[in-house]
């Protein structure tokens, strides 16, 4: 079964055809917990609140509003933020 909400798409990131990373964005509209909770970090990438979450995932609050996730076992944080960087995350901001 195949699941469709439209506050939520994920997508694999691959590299020499195995699975490197999961990427994922979510809408927080319906979730201010989520939102502040981010929104409180302290570290910056591009002007967004971006912050680690334990060891394999790293989270970046777009607009006050969309969440982007890279999670991956093989990727530091430092590796998963630049795979966050490359994202247009300007233009997820103007949705």
């Amino acid at each position: 079964m195949t699941s469709s909400r439209a506050e939520f798409a994920e997508a694999k990131l691959k590299r020499e055809g195995k699975d490197v990373a999961t990427l994922t964005i979510t809408d927080l509209a319906g979730n201010p917990g989520a939102r502040a909770k981010l929104g409180a970090a302290s570290e910056r990438l591009n002007g967004f609140p971006v912050a680690e979450n334990g060891s394999d995932e790293s989270a970046i609050l777009v607009k006050d509003r969309f969440t982007v996730r890279v999670a991956s076992g093989a990727l530091r944080h430092d590796e998963r933020k630049v795979w966050l960087s490359k994202l247009d995350l300007y233009g997820l901001s103007t949705l």
